[in-house]
C-alpha cells in the first residue's frame, strides 16, 4: 500500500506517457529537422514574389483605367515617387503656420469678449 502512494505522488506527463525526445520530422541527413520542406517553400515564396513584382504588377499597368492614369502622370511630369513627409514644401509651410497659430493664438476683440 505504501508503493500505491509513492506511485501515485510522482508527476506524470499527460495520461502517463513519457515525453520523447526523437525528432520525427525531416531526415537526419539533411541537417535539421524539415530543412528540405522549408527550402521549398522559401524558394516557392520568392519565386511568388518576383513573378508579382515583375509579371503582374507591370501587366496590370497596361489596363484601362491604369493605363490612363499611367500616361496622365508622366505626360504632366508628376513625380509619383514616395515622399516622407518632411521633403514635401507643402508639409514644411503647414508646419510653420501650425506653430505660428499655438505660438500666437489669435486675440479676442472687445466684442467678442461680451
Amino acid at each position: 500500500m505504501r508503493n500505491a502512494t509513492i506511485d501515485h505522488q510522482r508527476p506524470t506527463l499527460s495520461a502517463g506517457r513519457k515525453k520523447s525526445h526523437r525528432n520525427t520530422t525531416g531526415s537526419p541527413e539533411a541537417g535539421e529537422p524539415g530543412a528540405a520542406r522549408r527550402w521549398t517553400r522559401f524558394t516557392a515564396g520568392l519565386v511568388l514574389i518576383l513573378l508579382f513584382a515583375f509579371v503582374a504588377i507591370p501587366g496590370l499597368q497596361r489596363l484601362g483605367p491604369i493605363r490612363e492614369v499611367r500616361d496622365a502622370i508622366r505626360s504632366t511630369g508628376i513625380d509619383a515617387t514616395a515622399l516622407f513627409y518632411t521633403e514635401s514644401e507643402v508639409s514644411s509651410e503647414a508646419e510653420a503656420s501650425i506653430r505660428d497659430a499655438l505660438k500666437y493664438p489669435p486675440c479676442r476683440t472687445a466684442t467678442e469678449r461680451r
